[in-house]
């Protein structure tokens, strides 16, 4: 046992190895369930007020997600797998990683019945976070480079 996050990579990589870096991280910051003890949807309603996330598109190249804060792009790669998981359960998003070895947009459309791009902004703006975490989020924030 490594911890949560890198056990969940060892364990997804027997399921499959899709080609989407943020699908990836994703998946196991879903079994971390925080980031420096703050909830990830915290890290994604504060990121979301202060204009901080990016587009939707942006998760699909790898080149971009790499771009991105891991700070910023980690929790919030969790966040948008566990609303997923919330939407069709851990068997049909099972199926969903599976697909996306061979088409990322192609599987969540089929998976989910809706275009990424909505669920993201649907998901991004139902995230929630209270307001001590907000005041410590604002500082992190605060001190990266975006």
């Amino acid at each position: 046992c490594v911890g949560p996050h890198e056990d969940a990579h060892l364990i997804s990589y027997e399921l499959a190895q899709p080609p989407y870096r943020w699908l990836r991280e994703g998946l196991a910051m879903y079994f971390d369930q925080t980031q420096h003890d703050l909830p990830l949807r915290a890290w994604v309603a504060e990121a979301h007020k202060l204009n901080l996330l990016p587009e939707a598109d942006t998760l699909w190249s790898d080149e971009e997600f790499d771009g991105l804060d891991p700070l910023l792009s980690y929790p919030l790669a969790g966040f948008l797998v566990e609303e997923m998981v919330k939407l069709v359960d851990l068997e049909g998003f099972r199926t969903f990683y599976r697909k996306s070895v061979t088409g990322g947009l192609e599987a969540f459309q089929e998976a989910f019945s809706v275009p990424f791009q909505e669920f993201y902004a649907q998901a991004v703006r139902g995230a929630s976070c209270d307001p001590q975490a907000a005041a410590v989020l604002k500082r992190y924030f605060a001190s990266l480079k975006i």
